[in-house]
């Protein structure tokens, strides 16, 4: 039987980032942990939404030359380090 909650460590693991960067996940609303006890954990099908949405998302903006990420709207964005999409 496949798990079906991890924890933050084996969430950072899978997105292949730092735990503290799956607790800002966690706050800024991207993730929702569920509480057993006194621990946190993340569902493995919401995981998988998240990275589904991230890579719609990079799929839907088009590389300018100017370095620029530009979506339909007009709006324009940066990579930043580690490859994450800042507006």
């Amino acid at each position: 039987m496949s798990p079906k909650l991890l924890s933050y460590a084996a969430t950072a693991q899978v997105l292949g980032v730092s735990e503290r960067t799956v607790k800002r996940l966690v706050a800024a609303g991207d993730l929702t942990p569920v509480r057993i006890g006194g621990s946190a954990r993340i569902r493995v099908e919401q995981l998988k939404d998240y990275i589904d949405r991230l890579t719609d998302q990079r799929l839907a903006l088009e590389l300018h030359p100017d370095g620029a990420y530009h979506d339909s709207s007009g709006s324009v964005s940066r990579l930043a380090v580690n490859s994450r999409i800042v507006t």
